[in-house]
């Protein structure tokens, strides 16, 4: 199952500075930068519209397809919306702020109180799924958003980094880390009588269990493998479920730097980071086997599916590439 590099954007289309997130909807490829700019892409990388979205880095996309809607996030907190049809035009822009309840304070100086709750929080991570937009900061909080962002449904306080986020087909439970740990997560609302009125609603997670390993994560459509680097970033872990929880059943050593992007399609798995190569493997008989790598000309932060048999990756300096099956 040979793949090559079928398409490279032209140096003169590219982003000024590294590719940190892609996503490909209703037939375009999308693109983030951390130069702020999202760039739309026809499926052979010929650029097709182009604009400042946030004055810092674009950390990740999601859409909304069905409606062709784009979302996208930055340091500054600010979650936009974006109406893609024609001129790119931002409909609605949210803010998530600072961890709330026993997250919310911190020592200050001189052993005040400081309060990080109204404070903007930089957004790392989207995913959008079962109609809502699901976005986790670097102050440790996961927010469920309404469609048009007009409402933040639900806040859930993990006092760790949301470096990645994953989300089994009910919602209901989430796959989260950065560095060091992989937490699952119950994320359905549940009664907390500890503190304040009887009968309110908890805004800390409620963690199912957790393991070692780091971002990213990916599972599979039945939600019973899940994928992640180790903590080292450089061999990857292969999950299964056994009961309510996840259990070690392979280990994948192929990339001798760190893993920065996986992705999951049926029974291939994807990976790539900064060697320089993604790495393709294949579901046989409950274990991955590892079929081939491509060496690109540039380290990998990130990947996306496109059509069958199809993926991009991007990485320094706006590097930008299309994978074929031959």
């Amino acid at each position: 199952m040979p793949f090559k590099v079928s398409k490279e954007a032209s140096e003169a289309e590219r982003h000024s500075d590294d590719v940190e997130c892609c996503i490909v909807m209703n037939g375009v490829l999308y693109t983030g930068s951390d130069d702020g700019f999202i760039k739309a892409w026809n499926t052979d990388l010929e650029l097709q519209k182009s604009w400042k979205a946030h004055e810092y880095v674009v950390y990740d996309l999601a859409c909304n397809p069905q409606k062709n809607i784009l979302y996208s996030c930055s340091m500054d907190g600010d979650i936009k919306m974006w109406a893609v049809d024609s001129v790119p035009v931002c409909v609605k822009t949210a803010l998530q702020t600072g961890p709330t309840g026993e997250g919310a304070d911190l020592g200050g100086m001189g052993g005040g109180a400081a309060s990080l709750e109204y404070e903007p929080a930089t957004v790392r991570k989207l995913l959008f799924k079962g109609g809502k937009l699901y976005a986790g900061d670097v102050m440790g909080s996961l927010c469920r958003w309404s469609e048009n962002l007009t409402e933040c449904e639900m806040k859930k306080e993990y006092y760790t980094e949301v470096w990645t986020i994953a989300l089994n087909n009910a919602c209901d439970t989430v796959y989260t880390g950065r560095d060091n740990e992989i937490i699952v997560a119950d994320i359905t609302e549940k009664k907390d009588t500890r503190f304040g009125e009887i009968g309110q609603f908890s805004n800390t997670v409620t963690v199912n269990h957790t393991f070692p390993g780091r971002a990213p994560v990916v599972i599979n459509g039945e939600d019973d493998v899940l994928v992640c680097p180790s903590r080292s970033g450089m061999d990857l872990q292969v999950m299964r479920k056994k009961g309510n929880v996840y259990k070690e059943a392979q280990i994948l050593k192929k990339h001798d730097m760190i893993v920065n992007t996986l992705v999951m399609d049926g029974d291939i798995l994807l990976s790539a980071g900064w060697d320089s190569r993604i790495a393709f493997w294949k579901m046989e008989e409950d274990q991955f086997v590892f079929l081939e790598d491509v060496k690109l000309d540039s380290y990998v932060n990130i990947m996306c599916l496109g059509d069958s048999n199809t993926y991009y990756a991007g990485g320094k300096k706006g590097y930008l590439v299309k994978i074929s099956k031959l």
